[in-house]
């Protein structure tokens, strides 16, 4: 049997091992994967909360500075707005918002507080305090957003007031009716940043100061800085996300092992090459017979070999000179 066949048979042999191998080993499509989060979910922390909101109807808008006229131009219903990037001269006009309706949402920071800020805040009797220690004994048996603990607040009339406070007793939000809107005072609101809200406690509160203030069509506005963030796309798809980079590699090397097979002398020729076996002397002097015979060109050699030899040749002796030179060949 021709050795080629064995050949074959053990490439096939080979790659099918590989193949059943890639396909119990590695998990080209894994059911379970560690995606890891895109450069948009670091730079903006409220992203979960933002496709929340829209997959319920509502808009968002973001941007890192704004006026009050344009909240009240639009259909803004509630504002998120962080103490630190903002001016504050503007308190009165957002004063005038929230009687309109509004709702707004101040995240104070570690920061020094603006002069007009924390003045607003002093005249709706609110007191704001740092790193405050409390002689209350934590209750860790009930839970509690995800608060800021670096800040908290003192009120007057805390009975007439939406108040939330931590498991220390220390008052870490606090909301205040202003006209038809409300004003709400919190710290960093990490109950609200995308690796917290997954917690029913933390949606249920988020959802409270956004979504349950708003319906469809109308606009929450977030400030912060990434607002013309665009994701960009990866040059290799889902190549490196589904984790098939190990699967490609090896996939790659024998595809190079195989088509280096017929050119490296190592590895030999696949296929023999069939030597041309050319046609015996004797068979190629009666095709050459028969080529002057048929265009009549017998005469013209005649003649020549005639000049040549000096010797007279008729047809018959001319088969006969051919013969005795075949046979001179043969021996």
């Amino acid at each position: 049997m021709d050795k080629n066949i064995y050949i074959f048979a053990a490439i096939i042999l080979i790659l099918a091992a590989i193949g059943l191998l890639i396909y119990n080993v590695f998990e080209i499509y894994p059911e379970k994967r560690t995606v890891y989060p895109s450069r948009e979910i670091y730079n903006n922390s409220y992203i979960a909360l933002e496709r929340w909101l829209e997959k319920t109807g509502r808009t968002t808008s973001y941007n890192r500075y704004f006026k009050p006229s344009e909240l009240s131009e639009t259909n803004t219903k509630v504002a998120i707005i962080h103490s630190w990037i903002q001016d504050w001269d503007i308190i009165e006009e957002m004063d005038t918002w929230i009687k309109q309706g509004g709702f707004l949402v101040v995240c104070l920071g570690n920061t020094e507080l603006d002069s007009n800020l924390l003045a607003f805040l002093t005249d709706y009797g609110i007191t704001v305090l740092r790193n405050a220690s409390s002689e209350t004994e934590p209750n860790d048996n009930s839970p509690e957003p995800d608060f800021d603990w670096h800040i908290s607040f003192t009120v007057e009339k805390e009975e007439s007031l939406f108040l939330i406070k931590d498991n220390t007793g220390h008052i870490r939000l606090v909301e205040i009716p202003i006209g038809k809107g409300k004003l709400t005072v919190t710290g960093r609101p990490y109950f609200m940043y995308n690796y917290r809200i997954s917690e029913d406690i933390n949606a249920n509160l988020s959802w409270r100061l956004t979504g349950e203030r708003t319906k469809e069509g109308d606009d929450v506005f977030f400030m912060r800085t990434q607002a013309n963030y665009v994701q960009k796309k990866s040059i290799f798809g889902p190549i490196f996300e589904r984790g098939n980079l190990i699967p490609i590699g090896i996939s790659a090397l024998v595809l190079i092992i195989i088509g280096f097979w017929s050119v490296i002398p190592t590895f030999g020729l696949v296929f023999e090459e069939k030597q041309r076996i050319s046609r015996p002397i004797k068979d190629r002097f009666k095709a050459e017979i028969g080529f002057l015979k048929k265009y009549k060109t017998l005469d013209y050699y005649l003649n020549t070999d005639k000049k040549e030899e000096n010797k007279i040749y008729n047809y018959r002796e001319l088969i006969n000179h051919y013969r005795s030179k075949l046979n001179e060949t043969k021996n």
